[in-house]
């Protein structure tokens, strides 16, 4: 089958160009002209991504699937457990492993040891990733997602609770 380099072009530039405008918000301002542009600009690229993936037949993301409402709730729960509780552990795992171990909290390692530790983790997320869908198949999708959730909880309060530890 033939790839969609269009399709594939277009999504990354509308998500860089709202992710763009949302990074410089701050800088810049809600009601900056550069901020309004970015995020407009690339909401129009990603509806002109999603009429572009409706007309060819061998699209990058084939979005009639959000037309199932199975799947959309699950895309959904999914993004939303990523870009909340996810999202700001990846900002808050790095300041308490190099705040120094002084303060309340921290490990006081450097940024190589932190970045080794990360990428350690990440490795091991990786390596799991075929045990999900394994977990998925047996027990089905939403008991996996709320096993994996649930460890992800125990896990936070296993950092809030031993923050003084690498482990």
């Amino acid at each position: 089958e033939k790839i969609d380099y269009l399709g594939a072009v277009g999504f990354a530039g509308a998500v860089a160009a709202i992710l763009l405008g949302v990074n410089k918000s701050q800088a810049w301002g809600w009601s900056d002209a550069r901020t309004l542009g970015l995020i407009l600009g690339g909401i129009v690229a990603l509806t002109l991504f999603v009429r572009w993936e409706l007309r060819i037949p061998s699209p990058i993301i084939n979005v009639r699937l959000f037309t199932d409402r199975k799947f959309s709730l699950t895309m959904l729960a999914t993004v939303a457990i990523a870009a909340g509780p996810l999202g700001v552990i990846t900002m808050i795992i790095p300041i308490i492993m190099q705040t120094p171990s002084t303060g309340d909290f921290g490990l006081g390692l450097s940024a190589t040891h932190a970045g080794w530790l990360s990428f350690i983790g990440s490795l091991f997320g990786f390596a799991c990733t075929p045990l999900s869908g394994r977990i998925s198949a047996a027990v089905g999708s939403r008991a996996s997602m709320l096993l994996g959730t649930s460890l992800f909880i125990v896990g936070i309060v296993v950092m809030l609770t031993a923050h003084h530890s690498v482990v």
